[in-house]
């Protein structure tokens, strides 16, 4: 009986010791398993780092060239103008510089700006339809026509349709100058407010004043009017 005792606890020591022996067999590859997985991680993990890194270096130059280009197609704030010479609103003053009267406009201009055919075709439009000028909005001393599209003259009064055509004439000469480069185009066809007035003007006619004999009153601007080119 001692003796089946020792030989059972020699066999529960043994067995013992071999399950011992087996479970930290299991820790072992266990943990050599998790070494490998981690190793491999780490592997990958280094992997895309150097392919994301990569891919940053094309991305940062297409970025810059992107900018550059779009800077290039900015677009750039045209020179100023040039002058070619200004006009007083004095007649005798402008006639010794040399400028010309435009009687549609109603100013004296540089040469350089005056489109005589159109000027002219507009003077036609005016005969056409008989219109009469007055010294006086009381309609007492007439001005031949002649006289008065020599610009020689203080403030003339006419109807109200001259006005209408003036306003046409503005854009008419902007869309003439537009279609050339660099645009030579005189200081009051430029001038916003000018053109803004001349669209609601001819944008929105007022039946009451357009054949009213005496309304539009014609003067030379009271500033010099530039003629420029660009």
């Amino acid at each position: 009986m001692e003796k089946h005792t020792l030989l059972n606890e020699q066999r529960e020591s043994e067995e013992t010791t071999a399950g011992r022996s087996s479970y930290h067999d299991e820790t072992d590859s266990v943990e050599y398993t998790s070494e490998v997985i981690t190793k491999r991680k780490a592997h990958r993990s280094r992997i895309w780092s150097v392919i994301g890194k990569a891919a940053l270096v094309p991305a940062a130059f297409a970025i810059f060239y992107l900018g550059r280009a779009t800077h290039d197609m900015t677009p750039s704030r045209p020179p100023e103008p040039i002058s070619l010479g200004k006009c007083s609103p004095d007649w005798k003053e402008s006639k010794a510089r040399g400028c010309v009267y435009d009687f549609v406009l109603s100013t004296w201009m540089h040469p350089k700006c005056f489109n005589e055919e159109m000027h002219e075709r507009y003077l036609g439009y005016m005969k056409w339809r008989n219109t009469t000028f007055w010294y006086e909005r009381e309609r007492i001393n007439e001005v031949p026509f002649d006289v008065a599209a020599k610009g020689e003259h203080g403030e003339i009064f006419t109807d109200g349709t001259v006005h209408h055509m003036h306003c046409s004439y503005v854009w008419d000469r902007i869309t003439y100058a537009s279609h050339f480069k660099p645009r030579v185009l005189d200081s009051l066809c430029r001038d916003p407010k000018h053109v803004e007035h001349c669209i609601l003007y001819n944008g929105i006619p007022q039946s009451w004043e357009i054949d009213l004999p005496n309304i539009t009153r014609v003067y030379n601007e009271p500033h010099e009017v530039d003629c420029l080119i660009g």
